[in-house]
């Protein structure tokens, strides 16, 4: 039978589960290991290791308490990195709805921005969170849209973490806010340009349509423009007749035949008036927040140089968790003149869901106020354009722009180095508009100690902070 444990054992147990910063580890060290001076009596020289124990207890306790306060935090800065614990904010709110756990770990801003950092958990284990889950109607600030991404996924216990970004927060710096969630799809599937096994002479010879076409209801539509100056006059071509709602289109539930492939799910194709045209069923649940779109391939078009094509959503309208669509959509793909139909080939690409699942999550936490930043007055001038203001934060970096990017000239291109030489990787872009000025913002992927910028390079013009 063992004897009850010493005191030291007892610390140790308590001491053991804590990771420590290594500035915390170097505090430590250096409260234990101040010189004492040379003591005749014995009893002072308890006194001074007391002293130092009792500082070193003190600072690692500290930290206990805190780890107890935030231990969402602790998690969090576990996964991502010792490195980001001095920047963030230490958050520990929690919301379940339907066996999923929402729990909001960290946050940044620096006025503009604000950077949460949270977790989702199957709490069930039914595989509905993966490193692919996508999440839908999540907000910050209500009327704003944010971007979220996965950052780091663990199987084992089927937690995501997530980067969630959004702007336009100068009011909720020093306020409550409230994380809100509504749903997530999951089970990704994505079919990264597949030959479909069909050329345009296929479907011409299988769909006779010229009569059959029509001039539909449209629900909305997107258009990929086509590259190259040649293509300039069929972009305009188009776009006109879809914004005068004057493109025609098949039926809706044109026979597709068997020659198309499955994954295709094809209602109806056809070629008119030297267009293609591909009809689709679009589906419900999880389908609606998938996408497919069609190419071209053929003597040099391809997805990365692709023909002027547009996507209209055809039919009666489902939404789901702001999400809506037409019962159909319709593919319509520009075929040049002189060209051999029977040697262009039709691919596609496309991203699915298998499973929706819905809630409420909600997670309300105080937004500290933002960090501070530096910025340079500049005068990168180009043919349409001009940057006159640069600003950096731990987050990302600014730049007030008067005029316009001209699509064929040359764009702005900022970069941002550390002291050590590193580039830093941006995670998004976005481009705010003002009656006179545009700001381009680009976020890193990771928050980063102010003092580490060393220096923006702009189109090559390099900047640096005195």
């Amino acid at each position: 039978m063992k004897g009850p444990k010493s005191f030291k054992q007892r610390v140790d147990d308590t001491l053991s589960p804590l990771v420590l910063s290594p500035e915390m580890k170097q505090k430590i060290l250096q409260n234990a290991a101040q010189p004492q001076k040379a003591k005749r009596r014995p009893l002072r020289f308890k006194r001074a290791c007391l002293t130092a124990m009792a500082a070193c207890l003190t600072l690692v306790f500290g930290v206990t308490v805190a780890a107890a306060a935030f231990p969402a935090f602790e998690q969090f800065i576990t996964r991502m990195g010792e490195d980001l614990r001095q920047m963030m904010q230490p958050l520990n709110e929690t919301s379940v709805s339907g066996g999923i756990r929402l729990e909001v770990a960290a946050a940044v801003n620096d006025g503009e921005s604000a950077i949460v950092y949270f977790t989702l958990q199957d709490l069930k284990h039914q595989n509905r969170v993966d490193e692919n889950t996508q999440l839908v109607e999540l907000t910050l600030k209500p009327g704003f849209t944010g971007f979220a991404q996965v950052v780091h996924f663990e199987p084992e216990t089927q937690t995501a973490t997530y980067r969630f970004e959004q702007n336009n927060v100068e009011s909720l710096a020093g306020e409550k806010a409230t994380l809100t969630l509504k749903g997530f799809v999951s089970g990704q599937q994505q079919t990264e340009y597949a030959d479909t096994g069909l050329t345009v002479a296929d479907i011409e010879a299988m769909y006779p349509v010229a009569t059959a076409a029509q001039t539909a209801e449209v629900g909305g539509y997107s258009f990929r423009y086509g590259m190259g100056e040649e293509m300039q006059a069929i972009n305009d071509e188009m776009t006109a007749l879809l914004e005068e709602e004057k493109m025609p289109t098949l039926p809706l539930g044109t026979p597709a035949g068997t020659l198309a492939p499955s994954w295709l799910n094809l209602s109806g194709a056809g070629v008119l008036n030297g267009y293609l045209h591909l009809q689709r069923k679009t589906g419900e649940g999880a389908a609606l927040f998938g996408h497919t779109e069609f190419f071209i391939d053929y003597d040099g078009y391809t997805a990365e140089t692709p023909l002027p094509a547009a996507q209209l959503s055809l039919g009666k309208t489902t939404e789901t968790l702001g999400q809506s669509a037409g019962s159909h959509s319709e593919d319509i793909l520009y075929l040049p003149d002189n060209m051999p139909f029977e040697e262009m080939k039709i691919v596609g690409r496309g991203t699915t869901y298998s499973q929706l699942t819905t809630g409420n999550w909600l997670a309300t936490f105080t937004l500290n106020q933002s960090q501070p930043e530096k910025e340079i007055h500049c005068n990168v001038a180009r043919n349409t354009w001009c940057i006159t203001r640069l600003a950096v934060s731990s987050i990302g970096v600014k730049a007030n722009l008067q005029g316009e990017i001209s699509e064929q000239g040359e764009g702005p291109e900022i970069e941002v180095y550390t002291q050590d030489g590193t580039r830093l990787k941006t995670a998004t872009s976005s481009m705010l508009y003002h009656s006179d000025v545009t700001e381009l913002r680009d976020s890193f992927e990771r928050p980063v100690e102010l003092d580490s910028i060393a220096k923006i390079v702009v189109n090559g013009e390099t900047f640096t902070f005195e």
